[in-house]
């Protein structure tokens, strides 16, 4: 998927939108050529006429942001609170006394918000959001409300009056009140997940993890469900490739987060390259040196950033995103000078608004960028490149909150908290963008035991790893959560040594579907694992305890909740009929507990297609061996066509009964 290089008007977005007075601000057709002055321009914007009247409006400055993430700070600052998914545990750290308490909410609690006082936490497994709060000796649940299917995102407005939910595979945000009662949802396509909302309370941004998507809603106004009205989504990741050699995919892959004075949202993202043949030398392909013409901290298959977004006075897209490169040496080990450009999760700004923190999940890593967009320079590609510090945390950043002068590092891995002191991080920043710094490793607290049986948590962390060299080759960017994200599908479709190929999805107990991959044959989840670490991604020397490792951890992750699943109307039952008719053949293949035959077929020109599972399948979109179904519709618009299966002769009504089944699974 190419980017889109048409023009972006911002005006056309909204008529509330106003464009600031002071400088030109550039469309996507002529921004790549003022690349180079984008150091100058971007202070002339933060500076224009629309900041005075944003002050104005609200009688003071803007309130500190308030955003979704796996960690948050209390209001008074005196605690930070994190959640740790896979446990089904939420802690508190004092950070005056270091004190440690934790409440088992189960439901795989996975990110924060305040509103007031009182923390609240969505709990994806059990479609609910928790309200917490602190009694002065323990964490207490106060109440839980059932709000819809894998809820991630969750903000609330700095009054607490309104809070958003993203329900992650409902296509939706829910919109609710103080009470959390259900005022209207915003429709949003692409498993909806990330969540902020602007200082004002008038603009919520929600990231998708399909489809590479940040949309934006007027939430100002009325809450009726009549008044439901997207201001559609708007292209923040636009204008980047190498004098139009280069044509990368994007993704938001983390939290966003917006500056307190309300100028700028920070996305975190990833921009691939999804058209080029294998990289690795040894499966006989070019490798990303000979692709890109730079290794290092050079551009490479896959680039993380963070798309900086200029914001009007409402919050509103107001120019041109400007995408900051995001990479540099491994900081707890430079003998091996492993190069970090794994996926980032979260951004967060420091106190003051000077510098961003970026937590790249996969590499033990928190990149500090300065935010001084006159520091920036202009690299190859469209992408610039901010003066930074790399520092060493403890496993599995997720996210960052400020407390006490520190930025305290949730690390979902290792069960820690990682403290680094913000003035120190600040004085650190290298002044070259060409040669970020990195700095020794930071104190860690730990927060969480862990509850994980030991082989499971081995093989969790071998999976979120894109530095350990027993899993990937050093500077490659990648690990398996890349492409499965969450252990799921990131919807793309990749180019293999075998052709195109659609990233499945892993949840819910994979060995029970073997043979697996598209047309191999692998016999054993652990087989898989050694084919994707060893061969693809270049890993080395891992032993048969590591690959078996991975492969429970593999088979630990739950499977998918959705809308649809379980459902028994009577379009469902229609549906199954259909899908079991010996005429159709639907089920001489999806048969079984999983809906797979477990054997291969020849399909699309392709000999030997394993038969993928049908469980779930509503939340794996796009379908088939190469994407080319982007619904389940078109699956079963394929199918009539003649092109597997035999239900050329099915009507509109009982092909629309087969979809409804489909999505019950």
């Amino acid at each position: 998927m190419a980017l889109d290089s048409s023009p972006f008007d911002p005006r056309a977005l909204c008529s509330r939108l106003r464009l600031p007075q002071g400088p030109k601000l550039y469309t996507s057709r002529t921004f790549l050529p003022f690349l180079p002055l984008l150091p100058l321009l971007l202070p002339l914007v933060a500076c224009s006429e629309t900041m005075p009247g944003a002050q104005d409006a609200l009688g003071t400055p803007f309130p500190p942001a308030r955003g979704s993430g796996s960690i948050v700070s209390s209001r008074s600052g005196d605690a930070v609170y994190a959640a740790f998914p896979d446990e089904g545990v939420v802690t508190r750290l004092d950070v005056a006394s270091g004190a440690v308490s934790e409440l088992e909410v189960g439901g795989e609690p996975i990110r924060l918000a305040l509103q007031g006082d009182r923390v609240l936490v969505t709990l994806r497994a059990a479609r609910s959001v928790a309200v917490l709060s602190w009694t002065g000796t323990a964490i207490e649940e106060m109440d839980r409300v059932e709000v819809g299917t894998e809820p991630v995102g969750i903000v609330a407005r700095e009054d607490g009056e309104r809070v958003w939910v993203a329900l992650s595979t409902d296509e939706a945000v829910v919109e609710l009140d103080r009470g959390l009662q259900p005022l209207r949802r915003l429709p949003v396509a692409g498993r909806p997940t990330w969540l902020a909302v602007h200082p004002t309370g008038r603009t919520l941004y929600v990231g998708e993890v399909v489809g590479g998507a940040l949309h934006c809603f007027d939430v100002s106004g009325d809450s009726s469900e009549e008044a439901a009205d997207s201001l559609a989504e708007f292209p923040v990741l636009v204008g980047i490739g190498r004098n139009g050699a280069l044509d990368f995919l994007r993704r938001v892959t983390g939290d966003p987060a917006v500056n307190a004075d309300g100028t700028t949202l920070a996305v975190p993202t990833l921009w691939a390259d999804d058209q080029s043949a294998p990289n690795a030398e040894h499966q006989g392909g070019a490798t990303s040196a000979a692709r890109y013409a730079a290794l290092g901290l050079g551009l490479s298959v896959v680039n993380p950033a963070l798309a900086m977004l200029p914001l009007d006075v409402d919050g509103l897209p107001a120019g041109e995103a400007v995408v900051v490169y995001v990479a540099g040496f491994a900081p707890d080990d430079p003998e091996r000078v492993a190069v970090v450009r794994s996926t980032v999760s979260s951004a967060a700004w420091s106190p003051d608004g000077a510098e961003l923190y970026a937590t790249m999940e996969a590499s033990r890593t928190v990149a500090v960028l300065s935010a001084d967009a006159a520091r920036w320079v202009a690299m190859d590609g469209g992408f610039m490149q901010a003066p930074s510090v790399f520092a060493a945390v403890g496993e599995g950043p997720r996210g960052v909150a400020f407390a006490d002068g520190t930025a305290w590092v949730h690390t979902f891995l290792d069960g820690s908290v990682s403290r680094l002191a913000v003035a120190a991080a600040a004085a650190a920043v290298s002044d070259d963008p060409a040669e970020p710094a990195a700095i020794a490793a930071t104190l860690a607290t730990l927060v969480h035991g862990g509850s994980l049986d030991p082989t499971i948590a081995l093989g969790r962390s071998y999976f979120y790893a894109a530095t350990n060299p027993l899993i990937v080759e050093a500077s490659a960017g990648v690990s398996c959560s890349t492409c499965h994200f969450e252990g799921r599908t990131d919807g793309i479709t990749w180019p293999t040594d075998s052709g195109i190929r659609q990233v499945p999805s892993l949840a819910g107990k994979v060995s029970e579907t073997t043979p697996l991959t598209w047309t191999a044959n692998v016999a054993t989840v652990a087989e898989e694992v050694r084919i994707t670490s060893q061969d693809r991604l270049g890993g080395a020397d891992a032993t048969d305890a590591d690959l078996q490792a991975v492969a429970a951890y593999i088979d630990f992750i739950r499977a998918v909740d959705h809308p649809g699943l379980g459902e028994t109307s009577s379009a469902v039952a229609r549906g199954a009929a259909v899908f079991e008719r010996s005429d159709v053949g639907c089920s001489d293949c999806h048969s079984g507990p999983r809906y797979t035959d477990r054997s291969a077929h020849d399909l699309f020109g392709l000999e030997a297609v394993d038969t993928p599972s049908l469980s779930g399948i509503a939340a794996t979109a796009p379908y088939l061996h190469d994407g080319r179904a982007a619904t389940l519709g078109d699956v079963v618009e394929a199918a009539r066509r003649g092109e597997m299966g035999d239900i050329v002769t099915l009507s509109d009504a009982e092909a629309a009964d087969l979809v409804v089944f489909l999505r019950s699974l």
